[in-house]
Parts: structure tokens; sequence; C-alpha cells
């Protein structure tokens, strides 16, 4: 039970801190120890896999990729996309669910030995760490070039963007680290709300250790200069308010203090020289913004052709290349938008099947981790989030751990 137990921890800190730092490059193929120890780890847990009772939102991911599946085999036929085409985009299939299996497992495993409370405190620091390699590379390595520079000698084979002055920490895209670190921020919440606050007064020491916490998330966030982490920050306090908030009892005092709070960001937002929010007054000319309405375009024309049904899960690049004659080296997705990408890759089946898993897990998630959702589905139309490896593994096993603690019948969590 212990080993298994520190399995699990271990593979926490491969997927968090280790992020794309702990990752092995074999003939052009970049592999995660994350994902690589995520094998190892499913052994341990094989015990509960065929004993495990499935919630009906793994079952609906699971008829998803079926769909996928089917599709892939079919139009490997309709396009004579090559074998090793068809082996790529069966591979980043199996990855996508087994993560999200595998993180049922985990949290049925978490759970059964009621270790929720720690292994959330557990991802909390984890972030925080995260956080503080960040500050450290941003100091010493504020371009990102020489930061990938000392891991390219240990073996790790990274092309990415030429970041100047950008946190990138142990990501090494701010973007998605960005985004990533929304998780940390929604289970600080969680443990100020639910535990700090209650056992103690608002200015106790605890509670001020949760608010400085949040205070190194939110400087995070601004140092990665990310347009979209920023976004999907201020969707989530948002949404957490709007769902936690008893309207039966706001003061007057509280409505002032909230306008005030409107007032001054967007202020921040129209005038300071902070430069994330300089980056979104100038969207409209910003390279990276016009590449990803390239890619929205790009996709929005191939999912008018493909809506009805779908190409497969990954053939994206492949079907980009037949087609259009476009090599797309950058990514195993091909598109900007998690949204685009689903209905491409699915047809409108896969939509309605992958929108009825996501409404599974509202039903049984705290409000929390509800804004933290609803920040990704915005968020990932910018950045694919819904089907980044390093978001899909911790997000999952945090959702998990809620729904399979959710007591039955009762809108409370026995954690």
């Amino acid at each position: 039970m212990k080993k298994t137990y520190l399995m699990i921890l271990i593979e926490l800190f491969l997927y968090i801190v280790g992020g794309n730092v702990l990752s092995v490059t074999i003939q052009d193929i970049t592999l995660r120890l994350s994902e690589i120890f995520s094998f190892v780890l499913g052994l341990a847990l094989i015990g509960d896999m065929f004993s495990a009772k499935l919630d009906k939102s793994i079952l609906y991911i699971l008829l998803w990729s079926i769909l996928s599946f089917v599709l892939l085999m079919l139009n490997k036929f309709i396009y004579s996309f090559t074998f090793s085409e068809l082996v790529v985009a069966l591979l980043y299939l199996f990855r996508f669910f087994y993560s999200i299996f595998l993180t049922y497992l985990v949290s049925r495993y978490i759970c059964k030995n009621r270790r929720q409370i720690d292994v959330l405190k557990y991802i909390n620091k984890l972030y925080i760490i995260v956080c503080f390699i960040g500050f450290f590379q941003l100091v010493f390595f504020p371009v990102a070039f020489d930061w990938y520079g000392i891991f390219e000698k240990i073996g790790v084979d990274w092309q990415g963007d030429p970041h100047i002055n950008r946190l990138v920490s142990t990501d090494f895209d701010p973007n998605y680290l960005s985004s990533c670190l929304l998780l940390g921020v929604v289970v600080n919440f969680y443990l100020l709300k639910n535990f700090d606050l209650i056992d103690n007064k608002p200015f106790s020491s605890k509670c001020i250790k949760r608010y400085f916490i949040f205070a190194i998330y939110i400087v995070t966030i601004l140092l990665t200069k990310s347009r979209s982490g920023l976004v999907g920050l201020i969707i989530s306090i948002s949404i957490f308010l709007l769902l936690s908030v008893n309207y039966n009892k706001i003061k007057v005092k509280y409505l002032l203090l909230a306008f005030i709070l409107l007032f001054a960001v967007i202020c921040l937002f129209l005038f300071s020289n902070i430069s994330v929010f300089v980056r979104i007054r100038n969207f409209a000319s910003d390279p990276s913004a016009k590449a990803r309405f390239n890619s929205w375009a790009k996709g929005y024309e191939i999912m008018v052709k493909t809506y009805f049904m779908g190409i497969g899960y990954n053939f994206y690049p492949a079907y980009n290349s037949l087609v259009y004659d476009v090599v797309n080296t950058q990514s195993g997705m091909g598109t900007d938008s998690s949204l685009e990408l689903i209905i491409i890759t699915t047809g409108i089946i896969g939509l309605i099947l992958f929108s009825t898993h996501l409404i599974k897990l509202w039903k049984k998630i705290p409000n929390e981790i509800k804004s933290v959702l609803v920040a990704s589905l915005v968020i990932s139309n910018f950045n694919n989030l819904l089907f980044y490896s390093l978001w899909v593994f911790p997000f999952y096993l945090i959702v998990y751990i809620f729904v399979l603690s959710k007591r039955e019948g009762k809108n409370e969590w026995s954690l």
C-alpha cells in the first residue's frame, strides 16, 4: 500500500514539476518520464482495473475513444493515409484515454485510503515549486533558448519558441504553464474555503499562508505574460464567486469592494505597462495572435468539410498534408482550438459524446473545480488545452478525487 501511494506521489511530481524538462528523445520521438512511469503505476493498480465500477463520465470518454478508433480505421482507407500515420494517430488516442483512465484508478485508490486532502495539499505544493523554479529561470535565464540549452546537455531536445523575459519554468511553454497553474489556484481556493476559514479566523496564520500562496500564483501567471493564462485566471475567480455567493446575504460594502476591484482591473488593462496587459491591448497586431487567427481559419475550413463524420483523432496533420500540401511538424494536433479539433476528428457525434462527458463531471464537482473547468473550455480555444498531457493528468486526478468522494445523494464531499 505504501509503495503504491509513493508511486502516485512520484507520478504527480513527474507530471507537475518534471513537466517537459524530465523527458527523453529517442529517434525524434520525445517521451516524458511521467508518461513512461504511468505504465509502471498502471501495473501497480492493475488489480483495481477490472474491479473498478466506472463512473458514467468515463464511459462517455470511452465511447468517444471507440468512435475515434473506428473513424481512424475508416479514414485510413478513405484517404489512403500511410500505416505510420495510422500508428502515430492510434498512439496519441491511446495516450489520451489511458491518461484519463489511469487518473480514475489513482483517484479511486486515494479515496479508498482516505488520502484526498493529503494529495490536494501535495498538488498545491508542487505547483508552488514550479512557480519558484520559474522565478529562478526568469532571473538567471531570461532568454528561453539559454534555459532550453541547459537541458539539451542531458538529452532533452526541445524545439520551443525564443521567449524573452517570460517565465517558462519546467513546462517550457508560458501559455500552457499559466493554464496549468490555474489548477493550483483552485485547489488553494478549496483548501482555504473548506478547511482554513472554517477552523480559523480570516486573518489567522493558516489563512494568511493561503493568501500568500494565491499571490504567488498571480505573480507567476503575470510573469508568463500569457493572455490566455490571465483570461483563465479572471474567469476562474469570476465563476467561483458567481457560484459561491449567497445572493440573499450580500451586503452593500461587498458590492462596493467588488466594484472597486473591477475598476482597478479595467484601469490596469487600459493604462498599465504590465507586459501581459500590453499584449492584450495589442492583440490585433501581435504575430502570435495572427497565427491563432490563421489556425482557427484553417480549422474552420476543414471543419465544414468533415463535421458530419470526422477524420479520426490526430489525423489532422495527415489530412492537412494530403489535402492542402501543408506539413504540420509543430504539434500532433494541428489546430489551436480543442473545440475545432473534436469536431474535425470525431464529428458532431463526437462533440455530443465529449460534451456529455463534461456535463457528467460538472454535476459532481465543487464550485472551485467548476470554475477551472469553465476557464479551460474558454482558453482551450487558444492553446488546445483539453488534450495537453501536462493538463490532462492533474486535472482529471483532481476532478475524480471529488467525483469519487461525493456522498451519494448529497451536495457535499467526504474528503
